[in-house]
């Protein structure tokens, strides 16, 4: 799968930012997902993107960077 086809979950020093960037969460099943294209209108400095894997349930360890 290309990088333009990927999920990301995005990570500030307030938590993973909730679906549309509303707000924070410290729970990863709440988190957005946002795609490449989301993420280019975005400020993201400071923060930390981790890839979602499509390809597997949504679960503990399928984030590629944990």
């Amino acid at each position: 799968k290309s990088a333009s086809g990927s999920v990301y979950l995005i990570k500030s020093d307030k938590g993973y930012w909730l679906p549309g960037g509303f707000g924070y969460t410290s729970n990863k099943a709440e988190a957005g997902r946002f795609s490449v294209a989301d993420m280019a209108s975005l400020n993201l400095d400071g923060c930390t993107l981790s890839l979602f894997r499509e390809d597997k349930p949504f679960g503990p360890g399928k984030f590629l960077g944990d």
